[in-house]
């Protein structure tokens, strides 16, 4: 179960042992063990739990305790789709992830029906509008396409953003900014004030389709 705490995690030991038992893995959903020492992913499952897809923003200090393990740690949340920002989406699941030591990224989610006035922040989730035959493709959408695919390019950048202090992605032109905060409507909408965003003269360079374009959802997973 995704995004589950405390006993509610817990009481899915059993079945977890079930699946390792059956040669399968585990992964699911969950906070960093910075919010809630007792409670999150890794203090009570990290045992067991092969991949924690972690909400909000990556941090060295998560990924080295899963790594420690011989596990893995992916991102989601920072932001989840639904926001026609580009730069956002290219950065936070691009270099921040190397810089952060993180395995991958899959946030939520490639789209979840058409609503535009649903009237909370991400409105109805969506990367790509669903048509009869295929997608919509928009800005965002090919701005997560551009973050995951240039980490597999950048070689060598990619490990010196490794080593790099936290403050790497600053130095390529990203920064913190206000976002508003989650809306009583909407509780799932809790970004911890804050997101990230482009400043420097770097921009993604979309395919701007006319028509519906036809892609696959994927996860980011650092090679």
């Amino acid at each position: 179960r995704d995004e589950a705490k405390g006993e509610e995690l817990t009481k899915q030991r059993p079945i977890w042992e079930r699946v390792h038992e059956a040669g399968g893995k585990v992964f699911v959903a969950g906070v960093p063990a910075s919010w809630n020492s007792r409670q999150g992913n890794f203090p009570l499952m990290g045992d067991l739990q092969d991949l924690l897809v972690c909400y909000g923003d990556p941090t060295k200090e998560e990924a080295a305790l899963w790594h420690s393990k011989g596990h893995k740690i992916f991102c989601y949340a920072n932001p989840q789709s639904g926001i026609e920002e580009p730069e956002t989406y290219r950065r936070n699941f691009g270099l921040l992830l190397a810089a952060n030591d993180y395995d991958g990224g899959m946030t939520y989610i490639y789209y979840h029906g058409w609503n535009d006035f649903n009237g909370t922040r991400y409105r109805q989730h969506d990367f790509v509008y669903p048509t009869a035959d295929g997608v919509i493709d928009t800005v965002q959408w090919e701005g997560y396409r551009e973050g995951i695919e240039y980490r597999p390019g950048i070689g060598g950048a990619s490990r010196q953003a490794r080593r790099a202090s936290p403050d790497v992605h600053r130095q390529h032109g990203c920064q913190r900014r206000p976002v508003r905060p989650p809306q009583p409507d909407n509780p799932v909408d809790t970004d911890a004030g804050r997101e990230w965003t482009l400043t420097g003269p770097d921009r993604p360079r979309p395919q701007y389709l006319s028509g519906a374009r036809r892609t696959k959802p994927c996860a980011l997973e650092m090679l």
